[in-house]
């Protein structure tokens, strides 16, 4: 129940066209009073990943090896710092801080908050829902993957027209205007219906395969695995893989160490202000400087 708060945990990766797999870790928290709290995990494996794809890029086959060994010591010396803070360490995100950026993004989210509660809690809210899908059922099961560890395997994929109809009998429900009320000029009932189905992206500029797993006796979602490959440039792909609980009593225990938004922002501040220049540019220096070096001397 969100009444009591709710949390998350999601890992994945991204793999690169060159076959390299970039790790991610995260987790977060949803407080009863509105709170939100993140964190991320195993940094220093994902980072050193990243800096090492980022610097091959960047150097290409030009690039000598010791060349791309300083440029990732002057990025990761540059970093470290930061990462050995924020690594594995809670941030929170009070209406405060929302407040602070947005002068009306604290009585926006609390408004959105009242309106996902009558979502939740409302019997009514529920049953127009779920009229609504049942005349425009937009999922479609493509293949049954049967039971491993007494949940259920479906590849699922998404009706597109069912999906467009389905935004459009969101759109008209009554909760659907409430949340348009309360973000006033920053969301139309339009945007709501292209965000339940009326965007989708053309199948044929990515290639995606999405897996829902149902514990066999209460049909209840117990994982997500979800991995796309979309042609953007050089062709990539993301897995995302979500592990969840129903039907259960939520335990959430607030992290009574976190770091605050505004402390982070000052972490990152204080990298920019001690370097100067942006962390790429040094990099680019790294590499670059010892065959400017050579140039000069040919030109004497």
């Amino acid at each position: 129940s969100k009444s009591n708060g709710s949390n998350i945990k999601a890992t994945g990766s991204i793999r690169l066209k060159d076959s390299t797999k970039i790790p991610f870790e995260g987790e977060a928290m949803y407080a009863p009073n509105g709170d939100v709290y993140f964190r991320a995990s195993n940094l220093s494996k994902t980072i050193d990943t990243t800096v090492d794809t980022f610097i091959n890029q960047m150097g290409g086959s030009e690039s000598t090896v010791q060349e791309k060994k300083a440029a990732k010591t002057t990025i990761t010396n540059t970093i470290n710092p930061l990462i050995k803070k924020i690594d594995n360490q809670w941030v929170k995100i009070s209406l405060d801080d929302m407040q602070e950026y947005n002068k009306d993004a604290k009585t926006q989210y609390e408004c959105v908050q009242k309106v996902a509660k009558k979502i939740e809690n409302d019997p009514q809210v529920a049953n127009d829902i779920k009229k609504a899908y049942q005349a425009n059922k937009l999922i479609l099961v493509k293949e049954s993957l049967g039971t491993v560890n007494g949940s259920m395997g479906y590849v699922i994929d998404v009706d597109k027209d069912a999906a467009k109809k389905f935004g459009e009998a969101i759109k008209n429900l009554p909760v659907s205007k409430e949340i348009v009320d309360c973000l006033e000029s920053d969301i139309t009932q339009d945007d709501l219906e292209a965000a339940y189905g009326s965007d989708i992206q053309d199948d044929s500029k990515a290639d995606s395969r999405v897996e829902v797993w149902f514990d066999q006796w209460d049909h209840s979602v117990t994982r997500i695995n979800a991995t796309s490959a979309a042609s953007v440039g050089a062709k990539q792909s993301l897995t995302l893989d979500l592990k969840t609980t129903f039907n259960k009593p939520v335990e959430v225990t607030l992290p009574k160490d976190a770091m605050s938004l505004k402390d982070l922002q000052n972490e990152i501040k204080k990298i920019i202000d001690a370097n100067g220049t942006s962390i790429d540019q040094q990099a680019t220096q790294s590499v670059a400087s010892p065959r400017q070096t050579t140039a000069a001397e040919n030109r004497y």
